[in-house]
């Protein structure tokens, strides 16, 4: 793990042993240490930002009651109406009733042209919400390759081939990176801004497995605040990547 900080740049990896993808109750101990590290950052009046996802799902099903006065859960992105089991409104609406925080959801569509996301702006509910994401303090994200992002959203063969040639890499809370890490697509959808990434105090990053390996490296590489929460099997394939091997 130390070796893994030191190459990436980050402040802290915590590896759970095991491989996710072969065993996936190996999710359910990333979600709890994770957890555990998170119980730490959390102070009176924090705001937590949570992106959708299974291993952000996994974090909030395994926290526990935290004992701090007004603590706010948001969606560190918009979701739409669409009751998805572990999109970002359900993740925070988890966490917040584990820790005993308050839990304001943001139904927003993910693409969204830029007309009506001024006009939603306007309204006070939204604006609220979008207010207390960009002031989070700590800020739980997950992230995928770009083929498994593809799937996901069901992107058309057009969609794709235009996020390949601009070389999206991975993704992550709504931003596409390519393989150096750099932002080269934003899906139109409100939520934590790139440029306010700098002032989380903390970032936690969980992501687990072989094929998410080199995805966790280019959106982690650099970010000095970012916690990394892992499996083992991602941990060494990502050793050997930086390594060269």
């Amino acid at each position: 793990a130390r070796k893994l900080e030191t190459m990436l740049g980050v402040k802290k990896v915590i590896i759970i042993p095991g491989d996710y993808e072969k065993r996936p109750e190996v999710l359910k101990e990333m979600g709890g240490k994770a957890f555990e590290y998170i119980k730490g950052c959390i102070s009176d009046k924090s705001i937590i930002a949570v992106t959708g996802g299974n291993s952000t799902m996994a974090v909030a099903e395994n926290a526990k009651a935290v004992d701090k006065k007004d603590v706010i859960v948001v969606p560190a992105i918009g979701g739409n109406n669409e009751r998805h089991a572990t999109q970002a409104n359900a993740v925070a609406e988890k966490l917040a009733s584990k820790i005993n925080g308050s839990y304001y959801p943001l139904y927003l569509p993910q693409n969204i042209s830029e007309e009506m996301l001024k006009a939603m702006l306007a309204d006070p509910n939204i604006s609220k919400v979008v207010e207390l994401i960009g002031r989070s303090d700590v800020f739980i994200f997950g992230l995928s390759t770009f083929d498994q992002i593809a799937k996901k959203r069901k992107l058309d063969e057009e969609t794709k081939k235009y996020l390949q040639r601009k070389g999206a890499f991975a993704e992550a809370f709504g931003y596409y990176f390519d393989n150096e890490g750099k932002v080269v697509h934003k899906s139109g959808s409100i939520g934590i801004k790139i440029e306010g990434y700098d002032i989380i105090a903390t970032a936690v990053c969980i992501a687990g497995g072989l094929s998410k390996a080199e995805a966790i490296i280019a959106i982690n590489k650099g970010k000095k605040k970012n916690i990394l929460v892992i499996d083992e099997k991602a941990g060494e394939q990502m050793y050997n990547i930086m390594r060269g091997v």
